[in-house]
């Protein structure tokens, strides 16, 4: 569970992943940002994490990002990549 007193102050970037929204947001706790994924479908989920779990995720998106652009990529057909960056992180729910 987020903390009640921890909310979000400043968006930091948002971009769009097919009918997803990913945001990154400051936060009032000092190391600590809120990332939340959207969609027009369901209701929004916020993470808090914590600057290693921020690099994780940046790292995660690098390889998708990495393996759809390399001409190397071993999975040929390959369509979807999954990557677990983080886990047991702290959400509203």
């Amino acid at each position: 569970m987020i903390p009640k007193e921890i909310g979000a102050i400043q968006g930091l970037f948002e971009t769009n992943i097919s009918d997803w929204r990913l945001e990154l947001m400051t936060t009032n706790w000092v190391g600590y940002w809120m990332l939340q994924l959207s969609n027009k479908k369901q209701k929004p989920l916020a993470f808090l994490i914590d600057l290693d779990n921020l690099a994780a995720v940046c790292q995660g998106l690098r390889k998708c990002i990495d393996a759809t652009k390399s001409s190397d990529f071993n999975l040929p057909r390959t369509s979807t990549i999954i990557i677990t960056c983080a886990s047991q992180l702290h959400t509203p729910d």
